[in-house]
Order: C-alpha cells, then sequence, then structure tokens
C-alpha cells in the first residue's frame, strides 16, 4: 500500500536546505557543499547509498517517537531511513490520526502506550524463550535494555512521527507526495500497524509453543513481517533505539536541551532553489 521510495541528489540537496547546510555539513568528513554534491552526482538510488555508506556521516531522516501524558511529552527514541517494528507495535493499538506535533502536515499517529508496551514486552518475551532469533544472546541482552528503558517511561499514549520518512516517498512518476499524498500514506501506515497488533493478539490466542514457531508453515505466510525478524531483527525491530534526547526535542521534556536545540519546524513545501 505504500508509494515506493527513491532518492535522488537533489533530494539530498533538497534535505540540506531544510535542515540547515551547517548541521548537516557537520557531519560530513570531506571539505564541503560542492563536494557532497559531486559526491552524490550520478547516484540513483541515495537512500541505499547513504544506509550503506555513508550512515555514520550523513544526518538522516528518521521515524521519531515520545510518551504523552497529561500534556507533557518524553522523548522515546529515533531510528534512521526506516519505521522498527518495535515503533510500530507501541503505536499499533487505540490508534488513531492526529496533527503532526512536527511538520506542517497530518501526518501524526497516537496510540494506546500501555497496551503497545504489554504486546511489545509479551512479543519478545515469546522469541526470546523461543530461542531462535538470529544471534540469540545479542537478542536476549537487546530485550532487557530495552524493558529497562521504556519501564522508566511515564506515559498514557504514543505519538509516532514519521514526516521525515514519508518526505522521500514519490509518486509513481518520481515527483515528491504533495501533502494528501503524505496524509493518505499516514493513513496506511496506521492501519498497517493495527494489523501487526491483530497478529500479536491472535499469535497469543493460539497459545503456539515459541521454540516451533519458526518452523510453522503458518509463520511465514501468516505473518511474513515477524519471520522476517528471525535474521533481521538488527536492522528492523530497532532496539537500540531508545533514546532520551532526540533530534526534535519537545521543550516541556524533562530531558529537553537548550533553546537553541530544541523543537523545530519541519516544512515539507520548502523547495530547494
Amino acid at each position: 500500500p505504500y508509494p515506493r521510495q527513491r532518492g535522488t541528489s537533489s533530494q539530498i540537496t533538497t534535505a540540506i536546505k531544510r535542515h540547515g547546510s551547517g548541521k548537516v555539513i557537520s557531519f560530513w568528513s570531506i571539505s564541503g557543499f560542492d563536494d557532497v554534491l559531486e559526491l552524490l552526482s550520478g547516484v540513483r538510488s541515495v537512500m541505499e547509498f547513504c544506509i550503506f555508506n555513508l550512515k555514520p556521516k550523513l544526518m538522516a531522516n528518521r521515524s521519531y517517537i515520545y510518551g504523552l501524558i497529561n500534556d507533557k511529552y518524553y522523548s522515546i527514541g529515533e531510528y534512521p531511513y526506516f519505521i522498527p517494528y518495535a515503533y510500530r507495535i507501541l503505536a499499533a493499538y487505540d490508534n488513531k490520526i492526529v496533527d503532526s506535533h512536527l511538520f506542517d502536515k497530518i501526518v501524526g499517529i497516537e496510540a494506546d502506550f500501555l497496551r503497545g508496551k504489554e504486546a511489545l514486552y509479551w512479543l519478545l518475551d515469546f522469541l526470546v524463550e523461543g530461542g531462535q532469533m538470529k544471534d540469540p544472546d545479542d537478542f536476549k541482552n537487546a530485550v532487557i535494555a530495552t524493558k529497562k528503558f521504556i519501564d522508566a517511561i511515564t506515559a498514557e499514549q504514543i505519538l509516532l512521527e514519521n514526516g521525515e520518512l514519508y518526505a522521500l516517498y514519490t509518486n509513481e512518476d518520481d515527483t515528491y507526495l504533495d501533502g494528501p499524498g503524505l496524509e493518505k500514506v499516514n493513513g496506511y501506515a496506521r492501519e498497517d500497524y493495527q494489523w501487526i497488533g491483530e497478529d500479536i493478539d491472535n499469535i497469543k490466542k493460539l497459545n503456539l509453543a515459541p521454540h516451533r514457531f519458526f518452523n510453522l508453515e503458518e509463520t511465514e505466510k501468516l505473518w511474513k513481517w515477524l519471520a522476517d525478524l528471525k535474521d533481521t531483527w538488527k536492522e528492523k525491530l530497532g532496539l537500540d533505539s531508545w533514546r532520551k534526547i532526540l533530534y526534535f526535542q519537545f521543550t516541556d521534556d524533562p530531558n529537553a536541551l537548550p533553546d537553541e536545540a530544541r523543537m523545530k519546524p519541519f516544512d515539507f513545501d520548502e523547495k530547494a532553489s
């Protein structure tokens, strides 16, 4: 249901102009802006190029997740170039579309934090018990660290902000999505997360043996997203993405940074000259 994602060198130029060249260039170990454009010229899929070659150096477009309670926001995590499944699960229950708190479109998703947390913990415990995840000791340690971080979060709702990622999506004619297109994609995402929550609930009801889960034919057919995580959890689950300080930091967050580093608006309609 999602438009395909494609990147070009002009896309990176736009991202640099949107965020401010000083902040972006400082992440590069090359001499300046012209070198950036020269390096990226002719690269058809910049997204792929950045992920596998320049990830440590280039400021990434990210998915952001926050906790909400009594009109206060608490930073929980951010993840580059992908919406990790841990975020999707946290945003799966009683979710709804809301105005974005970071961007100028209706691309926010709010959901029940406690139900999402319960589902995430259940699934992580189920997968640990099964012992079939790639690098099982690493996985177990990542689960322990995840619970330690999330247990300290006091929240009633989750706010998921994927606008930076939607801004990179294109139509079939390679034009970037307009406002209604961005909001349509967000609606697809909300439904997708709801289905993920339903998948977890159904797995719980079936009372499946954890150590046999990935050997079942039904797992690949019915829950392919989960079957894929067996080998790709380090890249797609997001268990290493929890942060108290995010690039967009709310001023009422007790972890808030000084004024110059607090939340800044992101204008989707801004065009690169």
